[in-house]
């Protein structure tokens, strides 16, 4: 058993997706049995709280749709074309278990719409082209728990809300379990192992796309961004490979 962890995306419109397309030949290539994507995804800056006036101006929600809308057909479009020759000659299709856990950037929509419920019958999650690919939807905070693994884009303290952060080893104590997120921009991971023999991963990886963030800065962008492979998933461990947007972008473009 082989899951793709595929991070967050953060697709707006105007921002690089060949990586996208370099993911969707690699995944047509070595056909994992499962893929999970982190959510974030779509972007959604058009209903941020965070924009100063000079940016909200140009901003559409339909644009942001849109743009996350051509990324994800970008992703399949190898996987497709595949399937759809495969399908001609009479030939079993590959039809991965995939999963889409949504973001707190795909949350910006809907708590657009619980401030703006005028808008409720024109703009929603349904226009996210999301089930259209197959991929199975996770609300928000929901934790999957996929052999042994409990991924969500970000686990939390109970009491307070608040995501969990620091060093990964405390997270792995905090959690408590294997765990797989997305959200934070950087790439941790570690193992705890029990004194049963049992091991937990914990992994945080919460960055796959080509642009620089602005409200980073300068010396903030030069985190690693790629996806992430699990071999030999089962009961929560695994054997980790990383593989980086460099390299999809010179092996499979």
């Amino acid at each position: 058993m082989r899951h793709l962890w595929i991070p967050d995306t953060q697709v707006r419109d105007g921002v690089p997706t060949q990586h996208l397309e370099a993911l969707g030949n690699y995944i047509a290539a070595k056909q994992f049995e499962r893929i999970i994507i982190a959510g974030d995804w779509w972007d959604f800056p058009s209903v941020s709280h965070f924009n100063s006036k000079e940016e909200q101006e140009t901003l559409r929600i339909a644009d942001d749709i849109a743009a996350g809308n051509r990324a994800m057909a970008l992703l399949w479009k190898a996987v497709n074309k595949r399937n759809k020759r495969l399908a001609r000659n009479k030939k079993k299709q590959y039809q991965p278990d995939k999963h889409f856990l949504f973001g707190n950037h795909e949350y910006r929509l809907e708590r657009y719409l619980a401030e703006h419920p005028e808008l409720a019958s024109l703009i929603g999650y349904d226009l996210l082209d999301i089930t259209k690919y197959g991929l199975q939807c996770h609300e928000f905070k929901k934790i999957l728990n996929l052999d042994g693994i409990d991924y969500c884009h970000y686990f939390y303290m109970p009491k307070t809300g608040r995501p969990y952060s620091g060093m990964i080893e405390t997270r792995l104590k905090n959690i408590g379990h294997s765990f797989t997120q997305g959200h934070d921009q950087e790439f941790a991971y570690g193992e705890r192992q029990l004194p049963n023999g049992n091991i937990h991963h914990g992994l945080v990886a919460g960055a796959f796309y080509m642009h620089d963030e602005t409200y980073k800065g300068p010396q903030g962008n030069a985190h690693w961004r790629g996806v992430v492979i699990k071999h030999e998933v089962r009961d929560g461990e695994y054997d980790i490979m990383k593989v980086s947007i460099d390299y999809l972008l010179r092996a499979y473009l």
